[in-house]
């Protein structure tokens, strides 16, 4: 049996579907404040492992293939005394283990 290839996502929409699969995603490169990241026409997915991308890939279209997650691990902390953490205030689509197709 030939093995099956991972779907290829282009919108947020498409890889809420697959979380928890092996999937290729393909979205403009950018660089933010916690890591690399794919955007989407409708949001971005989250490449943790990356820092940034590579010099000359951001603002080009990439496709980067991982396992599609849903994290709240950089959710917003409120403290007892009110004090609250940079975070998000939802969860965010990742990517783990991520490599880049080329």
């Amino acid at each position: 049996m030939v093995p099956s290839r991972p779907p290829t996502v282009r919108t947020l929409c498409e890889a809420q579907s697959c979380v928890g699969m092996e999937i290729k995603i393909c979205g403009t490169a950018i660089d933010c404040k916690i890591s690399a990241a794919l955007q989407l026409p409708d949001g971005l997915v989250y490449c943790l492992q990356w820092s940034a991308w590579p010099e000359g890939d951001v603002g080009t279209i990439v496709t980067v293939q991982g396992s599609l997650q849903v994290s709240d691990d950089l959710r917003v902390q409120v403290a007892a005394d009110g004090a609250i953490s940079q975070g998000f205030k939802d969860e965010i689509i990742t990517l783990q283990d991520a490599e880049r197709c080329r």
